[in-house]
């Protein structure tokens, strides 16, 4: 929008100045109104990207604290007991850049975060801890 806008000045098939302005104003009022659109789209995106993170966080910290506590965890629809998910555990430190070797040391010393954080009285979120 603002290419058209720069070249309407210059437009063979539009000669009257005041057409031209009439023009511009157009196109900057679609340049405002796509402008809105795109940062109310974009925050969607990003809310709703912090929900599908802070439920992705959740599983990964129940999984996490079932491994570390050397525990089985309740299938959520089942109710059998099951292993943690070490292949969603490690899933998600590989993208954090964990080495699987440094697996169960991260995966202790998170846990050691989230239990100081519990005892200070402190609730443990997805961007808690980089």
């Amino acid at each position: 929008m603002s290419e058209i806008k720069s070249r309407l000045a210059n437009s063979s098939l539009i000669t009257s100045v005041e057409d031209v302005k009439h023009y511009e104003f157009c196109a900057e009022l679609a340049i405002k109104e796509l402008d809105d659109i795109i940062k109310n789209e974009v925050q969607r995106a990003l809310v709703a990207d912090e929900k599908a993170n802070e439920r992705l966080c959740n599983k990964y910290i129940d999984n996490l604290l079932a491994y570390v506590n050397d525990e089985k965890m309740t299938h959520h629809i089942t109710g059998n007991l099951i292993e943690p998910d070490d292949r969603l555990m490690r899933s998600i430190e590989e993208k954090a850049g964990i080495p699987e070797q440094g697996s169960d040391d991260f995966r202790r010393t998170l846990a050691g975060f989230i239990g100081t954080m519990s005892r200070r009285g402190k609730e443990f979120h997805w961007d808690s801890n980089e």
